[in-house]
């Protein structure tokens, strides 16, 4: 009787230590996360108990941007259906927010997550941090009527 009680509080400190020092973690840059993730919404993924902040884009939030509601469900959607396959996040060194920042691929693809959100019309660059990588992705967007911009012109940002 007395190994299984051993082993299941084993087991229990090793999983409340695992979730304390995923969340005190600094990532740094380079360092990355790979598997499967769920999207918060169209630029924030969660693996486990850890927020990633995707690197370069913005896309609607749910609480600033309530007269876009609609784009934060479709932003969602899509980010969802991106992550369908293992992705991985490599660190930026840099934070949003408290949330490391990261820039996301499809692992077999290697598809970037932030082009794929960007040239599909449900993010903008954020170019401040971005100096241009997904430009040519927004302005196809733009051009095609795709995602947001098939109801606005000019970005809410």
């Amino acid at each position: 009787m007395r190994p299984y009680l051993l082993i299941r509080i084993s087991i229990v400190s090793t999983a409340v230590l695992a979730s304390i020092s995923a969340s005190a973690l600094d990532y740094r840059e380079g360092d990355y996360v790979e598997g499967y993730f769920q999207p918060v919404d169209g630029d924030n993924l969660k693996f486990g108990d850890l927020n990633i902040r995707l690197w370069g884009i913005d896309a609607p939030d749910r609480q600033k941007d309530k007269p876009m509601s609609h784009f934060f469900k479709a932003s969602k959607a899509r980010l969802e259906y991106y992550t369908q396959v293992p992705v991985r996040c490599v660190f930026t060194g840099k934070k949003s927010y408290k949330r490391p920042v990261a820039r996301c691929y499809q692992i077999a693809s290697r598809n970037d997550l932030a082009a794929l959100m960007t040239g599909s019309g449900y993010a903008v660059e954020w170019r401040s941090f971005s100096k241009g990588t997904y430009t040519v992705y927004e302005n196809y967007a733009r051009q095609q009527g795709l995602g947001l911009w098939s109801q606005m012109s000019v970005s809410w940002r």
